[in-house]
C-alpha cells in the first residue's frame, strides 16, 4: 500500500514540535542525572593530597605526610612520615613547581622539604646547614638563602 503524508505544512510543524519537545526532555533528563551523580560522588582530595605515580600504581598521599623529596637521577624519592620512600619518574623541578604553592621549599639542588616537618636546623660551619625532619636529615645549601630565612622564621 502507498503511504500518503498529506499536506506538507501542517504535518511538518506537528513533527517538528514533537522532535523539539523530545530533545528538550532528553537534555533535561541528562542534566538531572549528571547533577545526581555529581552530588553522590566522593569529595575530591584536591589540593590537600598529592598523587605519587610509583610504577604502575598511584599512591595518593596527604601533603602533610610528605617530609622531604630528594632527587635520584631521573626520579624523585618521596620521604613519607611513616618511613615509606616511593619513587616517581619526574624531574625535581616539576615536582617543585607543583608543590611550591603548598609551602614546600627548595633547600638544595637535590632536595625539597616540607617546613612544617622540620624539627631542627644545625649549622655545619661553612655556611651550609643540616635540616632535621624527624629521623631524616637533609642538607641546606648556602646557595638558597631565601629558604634559610623562611626556615628560621
Amino acid at each position: 500500500a502507498r503511504y500518503q503524508f498529506g499536506a506538507f505544512g501542517p504535518h511538518f510543524l506537528y513533527e517538528l514540535g514533537k522532535d523539539v519537545f523530545g530533545y528538550v526532555l532528553a537534555i533535561a533528563a541528562f542534566s538531572i542525572a549528571a547533577l545526581i551523580v555529581e552530588r553522590r560522588a566522593p569529595p575530591e582530595l584536591g589540593e590537600h593530597s598529592y598523587a605519587i605515580r610509583d610504577g604502575t600504581r598511584v599512591l595518593r598521599v596527604p601533603l602533610g605526610e610528605i617530609v622531604a623529596i630528594g632527587s635520584a637521577g631521573n626520579y624523585v624519592e618521596f620521604v613519607l612520615r611513616d618511613g615509606r620512600k616511593p619513587l616517581m619518574r619526574s624531574p625535581l623541578s616539576a615536582v617543585e613547581s607543583e608543590l611550591r604553592a603548598h609551602g614546600f621549599l627548595r633547600v638544595h639542588r637535590s632536595w625539597l622539604v616540607n617546613p612544617a616537618r622540620m624539627t631542627a636546623l644545625t649549622p655545619d660551619g661553612s655556611g651550609d646547614y643540616t635540616i632535621e625532619l624527624g629521623q631524616t636529615q637533609v642538607p641546606l645549601s648556602r646557595r638558597f638563602p631565601e629558604a634559610l630565612a623562611k626556615l628560621r622564621a
